[in-house]
């Protein structure tokens, strides 16, 4: 049935009201939009509503368009999602839309580093591994966080090393790992004095210039060590027939050798032994065959002060034999032995530094 248009016009005014004679208006849906960012960048959409990294979703009525802005030394490599390609991102809103912004690069983050100073009291060095510190031309120098830096102290000549303190301690290895600025302090000490000994002082720290001693004869026998007054008793030979020898004393004056004393005479068929000792000289002889013996004692200026018979000839009616050793600490000691009837008799005796019979 054909209405006329009245009546049309009149239908469709009636379908606007509602069932309590007021109007209703119905426009396009709502959709949410949201966006992932990956890399270093930015993503802001128009109209206005993204704004991401600060807005990452928001919902729209109608088409959206997204711009993808890359932060400095990055590059925007693409979308992903409702969107593709590197170009501009155009979505419709027909439903629910997430989108993927992908970017690449970027500065590193920046490396933190610290101050390690070293402190040197004395004489030594400190030198770093890894290289950095070479006390003392360079005390200081950064490292990077968490770098373990391990230190070595090194005492210079006549010193040695203490101890650290500050960022170490004690007298062992020192490794540091700066998680601020850091200060390590190492001590060095001069090096003690060794322990004084008994024979510090004995022995001169150079010899004097050598002299020489003229004998009257170019036959030199022997002679006895430093009396410790500095004098000695040197010996040549006489001759021609028969040989024996003689025996002078010497001391060292002014850096020459000066003749002191009395003359000791030996025999061709004597036996002559000059011992010096801390009392002077003490001159042992045994006379040819006859086993005789006899101690005479001198004083350091090789001045004669005393005699002592050991054995005389054919003591008891037979041979005599005697013997006598230097004590070191002064003194003479000897030993005899003799025939007494049938017996064979043994005697020792110990004669001061003086020549005076103290045991016998």
């Amino acid at each position: 049935m054909r209405l006329p248009l009245a009546a049309l016009a009149m239908a469709v005014l009636e379908c606007g009201r509602g069932e309590d004679g007021g109007s209703t208006s119905i426009g396009p849906p709502a959709h949410a939009l949201s966006v992932q960012i990956s890399g270093d960048g930015t993503v802001t959409s128009a109209p206005a509503g993204i704004d991401c990294g600060k807005t990452c979703a928001a919902t729209f009525t109608g088409p959206v368009t997204l711009t993808a802005t890359p932060a400095a030394a990055s590059t925007f490599s693409g979308w992903d999602g409702a969107c593709s390609g590197t170009g501009g991102c155009a979505v419709a809103m027909s439903g629910d839309t997430s989108v993927r912004a992908m970017f690449r690069g970027g500065p590193p983050p920046p490396v933190q580093s610290f101050m390690l100073k070293i402190t040197v009291q004395g004489s030594g060095s400190v030198t770093s591994s890894p290289a950095g510190i070479d006390c003392g031309s360079n005390c200081s120098s950064r490292f990077s966080a968490g770098t373990r830096v391990a230190l070595t102290a090194t005492a210079a000549a006549g010193s040695r090393f203490v101890e650290w303190s500050g960022g170490c301690s004690g007298a062992q290895d020192c490794s540091v790992t700066p998680r601020s600025d850091t200060e390590v302090n190492a001590t060095f000490q001069p090096e003690p004095p060794p322990p004084a000994d008994a024979c510090d002082g004995l022995m001169p720290t150079r010899l004097p210039q050598p002299v020489v001693a003229t004998m009257p004869n170019s036959d030199c026998w022997g002679g006895t060590s430093d009396d410790g007054t500095g004098n000695f008793a040197l010996s040549y030979q006489i001759g021609p027939d028969p040989m024996y020898p003689v025996w002078q004393f010497f001391t060292i004056k002014d850096g020459a050798v000066v003749r002191i004393g009395e003359t000791v005479v030996g025999g061709d068929e004597t036996g002559t032994v000059v011992w010096s000792q801390p009392s002077g000289f003490t001159v042992y002889q045994v006379f040819g065959g006859s086993g005789a013996s006899n101690l005479t004692f001198y004083t350091h200026e090789g001045q004669r002060t005393s005699s002592s018979p050991l054995t005389t000839a054919f003591m008891g009616g037979g041979y005599a034999s005697a013997a006598a050793g230097l004590d070191p600490s002064g003194g003479i000691a000897a030993t005899r032995n003799y025939r007494s009837g049938n017996d064979t008799v043994s005697e020792f005796a110990r004669f001061s530094k003086t020549g005076a019979v103290e045991t016998e």
